[in-house]
């Protein structure tokens, strides 16, 4: 058994759910007979299932799929364990590439992006003992996935270039337009936006070839962000349509969801408040049938940002309201932070400045103890202005002037500007 297995299991539903999570635990274990400290690998399936459903119930799906890896992946370490006691036979390497690149998967979802690295690194090893090029070339794929990620575009690049040159070795026609797709990732993220969609139609032609939808909905999806980037936001558009015709068609509900907000944000960079809005609903109410609340928040606070533009006041505090009582159930500061400020510039607008002050100064202060400065200087810019307004000049120009520095630790020398004039008005009041 995984050593501390009952311990670290009690720890992620804790972390997720707080003392709902602990509660879940204690009863799924009583119902499969058993009590947390005598837990025993063979009950994880069993348990995974009923936890499953428990979080689904009070959380949603995002949630529940979160735990259930968590729990699934101590199930995978045992039996990796297991394979110490058998002999290096090709079907026991089979066996641990298996299980290598399932736990790389499962790190993944669980967002621990340094193991999953470890993970698909030690499968891409093992295919190579084995001596089989086509799961050298999955594991090298999956492994840039998660290198990329982690935020390390440097080695990704550089692991794509090495997969690319070997599917070309061996011929391996989807292994390789899965390495163009990458790469184009890597020319998106430094601005070559010319260069990244002729490698996504390069990579979009072999998918096609090989009716692999799932994959062709993915290019077309970055081709919609390429293009979104761009500015170019017609064809980000229509980009974005054929993908979600595609994940319509294929059942895939969360992408969809996904591809609705990102028209969303499209609208909203053209301005166009009330389009924005339309497809802003659509994502919400997809994500409420399929109960993905995380997703549903997000798509709320979106929502009433445009309603804002749009002076639809009473409908933008519906969706932020919304917004902020999902992302409370999901246990997320830095959403909340969000949504607080959000309701706050909300308020502000409507001219009620005390209630904006309270939801701002609670945006202020979850954020300085995440330690959040991009979004830190963002909330203190806006309370500093409300509080300019109910005539608290002194408190102000605190709190503008933390901005100020703040924006200006981060190069953000437009917004340190914006700021700045506010501020010089405010010294004005208090001479």
């Amino acid at each position: 058994m995984v050593k501390g297995m009952n311990h670290k299991i009690r720890e992620v539903l804790h972390g997720e759910l707080g003392e709902l999570g602990e509660s879940i635990f204690e009863q799924q274990c009583k119902k499969i007979g058993t009590i947390p400290s005598e837990l025993t690998v063979d009950d994880l399936d069993e348990l995974a299932d009923r936890v499953f459903e428990s979080v689904r119930f009070f959380t949603g799906m995002e949630k529940a799929e979160t735990i259930k890896s968590a729990i699934r992946k101590y199930k995978l370490l045992d039996r990796l364990n297991r394979l110490d006691d058998v002999g290096k036979s090709v079907i026991r390497l089979q066996k641990e590439y298996e299980l290598l690149m399932d736990l790389g998967d499962v790190s993944v979802k669980l967002g621990e992006m340094e193991e999953s690295v470890e993970y698909f690194e030690n499968a891409k090893k093992v295919g190579e003992e084995i001596g089989r090029d086509e799961l050298v070339i999955d594991s090298m794929n999956e492994l840039v996935g998660a290198l990329i990620q982690k935020g390390d575009m440097k080695k990704a690049e550089r692991v794509s270039g090495e997969c690319l040159k070997l599917c070309e070795k061996v011929d391996h026609e989807l292994g390789k337009a899965e390495c163009l797709r990458e790469s184009a990732i890597f020319h998106w993220r430094k601005g070559e936006f010319q260069e990244a969609a002729r490698k996504l139609q390069r990579s979009l032609r072999i998918f096609d070839r090989n009716d692999e939808k799932e994959k062709i909905a993915q290019v077309y999806k970055n081709l919609g962000d390429v293009y979104g980037e761009k500015e170019d936001y017609d064809t980000s558009i229509q980009y974005y349509n054929k993908s979600l015709s595609l994940y319509e068609e294929e059942g895939y509900e969360y992408e969809r969801t996904n591809i609705l907000m990102n028209q969303g944000v499209i609208y909203s960079l053209k301005k166009d408040w009330g389009k924005a809005a339309e497809y802003y609903e659509k994502s919400q109410r997809v994500a409420k049938e399929n109960q993905f609340p995380n997703t549903r928040a997000w798509a709320l606070f979106n929502l009433g940002e445009s309603y804002t533009y749009l002076d639809e006041y009473e409908a933008a505090e519906e969706a932020l309201k919304g917004s902020l009582e999902l992302l409370k159930d999901q246990h997320d500061p830095v959403g909340e932070a969000g949504v607080e400020m959000k309701y706050g510039q909300l308020l502000g607008k409507k001219g009620e400045f005390e209630e904006a002050e309270k939801h701002l100064q609670v945006a202020v202060d979850c954020l300085r103890g995440l330690n959040i400065q991009r979004y830190l200087a963002d909330s203190l810019s806006e309370l500093g202005d409300v509080k300019s307004k109910l005539g608290k000049y002194e408190e102000a120009s605190k709190l503008m002037e933390e901005s100020i520095s703040i924006y200006d630790s981060l190069g953000l020398m437009d917004r340190k500007e914006r700021v700045e004039e506010n501020l010089a008005e405010v010294t004005k009041s208090l001479k």
